[in-house]
């Protein structure tokens, strides 16, 4: 998954422009919602606000909290967030660069990097996403099992009709190692089998969202991302989410527990700071303050969930 490099300086100004990153994965203009409010008064961070970075799924997380602390405006907000990758926003974690990831729990190369480097993560849920499988809208299947979705992508089920669509390959989409997406996969279905050559591997989020609209003939794809994402971020007419053991990603299924594939956003620091602005700032998120920012921004808090 793509991630922000959301730096947080003192003096509350943008840092100098970076390559482009996660930008180029969302498609959507993001604003504040039209009943946005000021919620925090007087903030603590204004002049220790710590550098952030973390999965593109939290850029408008991190956009709101730069409107309640820095007092920045749509545009200013925007220009404040640079945006990096899920993997490289770790290594800046992990080599002491920045003081706060969001976003996605590290894999296993991440804590391979965080062990070499003599560091414990500290992780903290901060609010709620789920995990979605995507297809194109014209594919009839609308609905697969866990483990049925493990054998596509382990190679074992390689044609449509063997799911009750029509007689076509199945072309599965896989993210980079160390992508957020790749990171959930692989805990969430995959569980220690491995995933098939055959699954072609696309760089970028918005990238897998792109070939999966694509119907290639009616040669229907499959990939996965997470819901706030494809809702929110990255949107396209072409795709349609996959019911999973029969249950919709729906935020009402989400929270209540009934969709089988919901996951936790982490705020992350490294263990030792939990008094410097990293640790501080994500104490702020768990607050009740912090978590009606998270709500405002659209996200599900965590107090939501059953």
């Amino acid at each position: 998954m793509i991630a922000l490099l959301f730096y947080g300086c003192t003096n509350g100004k943008a840092p100098p422009a970076t390559k482009p990153g996660s930008w180029e994965s969302i498609n959507q203009e993001l604003v504040r919602p039209g009943d946005w409010r000021q919620i925090v008064q007087g903030s603590a961070f204004q002049d220790a606000y710590p550098a952030m970075d973390g999965s593109t799924t939290m850029v408008p997380l991190a956009m709101e909290f730069a409107r309640q602390h820095l007092g920045h405006d749509e545009e200013t907000a925007k220009g404040f967030a640079q945006f990096s990758t899920t993997g490289v926003a770790y290594e800046k974690l992990f080599n002491r660069e920045i003081d706060l990831f969001i976003g996605t729990m590290p894999g296993k190369e991440e804590l391979a990097l965080a062990e070499r480097n003599g560091i414990t993560p500290v992780m903290k849920p901060i609010c709620w996403d789920s995990f979605v499988f995507i297809t194109h809208r014209d594919n009839p299947v609308e609905g697969l099992s866990a483990e049925q979705l493990r054998g596509i992508f382990s190679g074992e089920i390689t044609g449509w009709e063997e799911l009750g669509g029509r007689g076509a390959p199945i072309r599965p989409f896989r993210r980079e190692p160390g992508a957020g997406s790749q990171t959930g996969m692989e805990k969430l279905i995959m569980q220690g089998v491995p995933m098939a050559e055959s699954a072609e591997v696309i760089t970028g989020m918005g990238a897998l969202v792109e070939a999966v609209a694509d119907p290639r003939g009616g040669d229907f794809g499959i990939g996965y991302t997470y819901s706030y994402y494809i809702g929110n971020l990255y949107k396209n007419a072409d795709i349609k989410t996959i019911s999973i053991d029969g249950v919709a990603p729906t935020d009402k299924n989400v929270v209540s527990g009934a969709y089988p594939l919901r996951m936790e956003r982490f705020g992350v620091i490294r263990q030792g700071d939990e008094e410097a602005p990293g640790g501080l700032f994500l104490d702020w998120i768990l607050s009740a303050e912090g978590q009606a920012c998270v709500k405002q921004a659209g996200y599900i808090p965590l107090g939501a969930v059953s």
